[in-house]
């Protein structure tokens, strides 16, 4: 998993020619941004489940309920 949202600082330091790394860090964040996405779309998916999963569960439950009332 991803520990932090911020990159190490190894990750921002410029040693190579100012043109190379450009494109290489433009690249390094496209992919860290593709990775932040997917991120948050799979915990969206995950909360759309359990928030999915609670309602059939208290259905469930109050299912339970009426049948020993009977």
């Amino acid at each position: 998993g991803q520990g932090s949202d911020k990159l190490a600082w190894f990750w921002r330091v410029n040693n190579r020619k100012q043109d190379q790394t450009d494109t290489w860090m433009d690249e390094f964040y496209r992919v860290n941004w593709l990775k932040a996405k997917a991120r948050w779309n799979r915990w969206e998916e995950e909360l759309s489940l359990v928030q999915h999963e609670m309602g059939w569960t208290v259905s469930w439950f109050k299912y339970q309920e009426e049948k020993w009332q009977l």
